[in-house]
């Protein structure tokens, strides 16, 4: 992985997915835990060969505070990721391994600054700290980014944790919106989401609804599909639901959005999953059900 995205070269090998990530994308975790996620990607791909996987803590630390670290530690680095420790999510791009380096996928699940202030999630405070975490992930991250690559986010939805304004941060490094699935776990066999501070550090906190919220660099006008893009099929006026278009904004020769912002009166989560390699992207099973309502009813009942 030396310096450049694996997309555009790994195409002669076979890809494996998991979740929202593709073996054939250079792939940088930030912020894990028990590194238990990193773990559910190499094991779902076959190999970690495709995975920098990184913690604020350091080796002693991370042993103390989750009973599944060594061991997930120990199979990551048998399997060839890149493992580095003592990293902090918001100097990415100061990390003598990392700046050199470029990255289609960065990712950080769950950010939060930590439960040391003693304060409520609904504390405009601690809402402070953890937009301060964030933020300096985005103005990192960004930096590291190949053409086309995208920072990452997995966060929880409802009160008070839409109060972050994710969108806003990520728009003061440049970063806009292409997409917003949900996240589910069982999409990550093995992943175990943990609490990662206090004494409750290595129990699991509930999810409720969350998504990753998936952004790029600038202002999106993609004319036509990449030529890295995996084997799926584009949406097009009389084979989809027409409402995608005026949620997204897509353009119906393409299939992509222009800029993926809600309208008013439309939510996003209403939109089926994609494959995040292409926002706009809807995969022929999916597209094969659709055909058969618009047959049926004459258009997508939504």
């Amino acid at each position: 992985m030396a310096g450049a995205s694996l997309e555009g070269g790994a195409l002669n090998a076979a890809a494996e997915r998991v979740g929202l990530y593709w073996s054939t994308q250079a792939i940088l975790l930030v912020g894990e835990g028990d590194f238990s996620f990193a773990l559910a990607l190499a094991t779902g791909f076959g190999s970690g060969a495709n995975l920098v996987v990184t913690s604020l803590d350091d080796y002693g630390t991370l042993t103390k505070k989750y009973r599944g670290a060594e061991s997930n530690l120990a199979k990551l680095k048998k399997m060839g990721a890149v493992i580095l420790l003592g990293v902090d999510a918001g100097k990415l791009d100061c990390h003598a391994y990392l700046r050199t380096k470029q990255f289609d996928r960065i990712v950080f699940n769950f950010p939060h600054a930590g439960f040391s202030f003693g304060w409520k999630e609904d504390d405009e405070r601690l809402i402070k700290e953890h937009q301060k975490v964030v933020k300096a992930y985005f103005e990192s991250a960004s930096r590291l980014l190949c053409p086309e690559g995208e920072v990452h986010v997995s966060h929880k939805r409802k009160h008070p944790y839409y109060k972050w304004d994710l969108l806003r941060l990520a728009a003061d490094s440049d970063l806009h919106l292409v997409y917003q699935p949900y996240f589910c776990k069982e999409d990550y066999p093995g992943y175990n989401n943990k609490r990662g501070d206090g004494k409750d550090c290595d129990e699991p906190f509930m999810l409720g609804v969350c998504s990753t919220f998936m952004f790029r660099k600038g202002y999106l006008n993609m004319i036509e599909r990449p030529s890295h893009s995996l084997p799926v099929a584009p949406m097009r006026q009389g084979c989809h639901p027409y409402v995608l278009f005026n949620m997204y904004g897509m353009s119906p020769g393409s299939g992509f959005p222009q800029y993926a912002a809600a309208q008013p009166g439309y939510a996003l989560e209403n939109v089926p999953r994609q494959n995040s390699n292409m926002a706009g992207i809807i995969q022929q099973d999916q597209l094969s059900h659709w055909r058969g309502l618009i047959e049926k009813f004459g258009r997508h009942p939504t």
